[in-house]
């Protein structure tokens, strides 16, 4: 990642079908902080998810940035069993004015996720 490139985690919690915004689906967002190091923000519910994800361990290297990435599973709605899941790479380029997104799944006709089993 790059400046203001960004990874992006997709959890359905209840793997019903994602929905923008949707009460049960989250998006976060992982880029690099400015002055170094990684921040972290969930877009769709700020005010129920702030503080419930974090960034535990991070580092950045001539290779790249690599973060560990904490979620308190009760706030977003995840237990056992299957949830709805897919992560994204977002290059923003503001000199060539082009922003382009790689998704690692979302199957139509509507939008469901690829599935991640948890266990406690």
């Amino acid at each position: 990642m790059y400046e203001d490139d960004s990874l992006e985690v997709y959890i359905d919690s209840t793997d019903n079908k994602f929905a923008w915004g949707g009460a049960d689906d989250y998006q976060i967002i992982i880029s690099p902080a400015p002055g170094g190091g990684m921040r972290v923000r969930e877009f769709f519910h700020p005010e129920r998810t702030a503080g419930a994800c974090r960034i535990v361990d991070s580092s950045v290297t001539a290779r790249g940035y690599e973060a560990v990435l904490a979620l308190e599973r009760p706030v977003f709605a995840v237990g056992d069993g299957r949830v709805g899941f897919s992560l994204a790479a977002r290059n923003i380029d503001r000199v060539l004015n082009s922003d382009a997104k790689f998704n690692w799944f979302f199957l139509e006709p509507a939008t469901y996720l690829g599935e991640m089993q948890v266990k406690w």
